[in-house]
């Protein structure tokens, strides 16, 4: 998958490198790292929206969120900052819909980064 050709907010490539000054190699390597975290981070919103526990499903979205912010991927940074603040605030009414954006916005980038040459 060519990344250069992707909407910028899934995945901002020319960002992305800048974080990591250019280097091609380490943003293989904090790629591969997103990618080896992304699942527990995903099984851990997961299991506090089960458990309805808003200090864990608050961590797990702020997690993401740090990752997403470097990673330069601003659809999962705005759709973990929008779980997180709903987390935050206690009132999981809206969480189910805010977890499925980020879940489907994770996917989205799980898959351009695999792609990252």
């Amino acid at each position: 998958m060519d990344t250069d050709c992707l909407t910028p907010t899934i995945f901002d490539r020319h960002r992305f490198l800048a974080n990591v000054d250019g280097n091609l190699e380490l943003a293989r390597e904090v790629a591969q790292l997103f990618l080896d975290d992304c699942p527990r981070r995903l099984a851990a919103l997961r299991d506090a929206m089960v458990r309805r526990d808003c200090a864990a499903l608050e961590q797990a979205a702020h997690t993401l969120k740090g990752s997403a912010g470097y990673i330069s991927a601003p659809d999962v940074f705005t759709a973990a900052d929008a779980v997180e603040t709903i987390a935050r605030c206690g009132d999981l009414t809206a969480a189910n819909d805010a977890c499925a954006r980020l879940q489907h916005a994770t996917g989205q980038l799980v898959q351009a980064l695999a792609g990252l040459k």
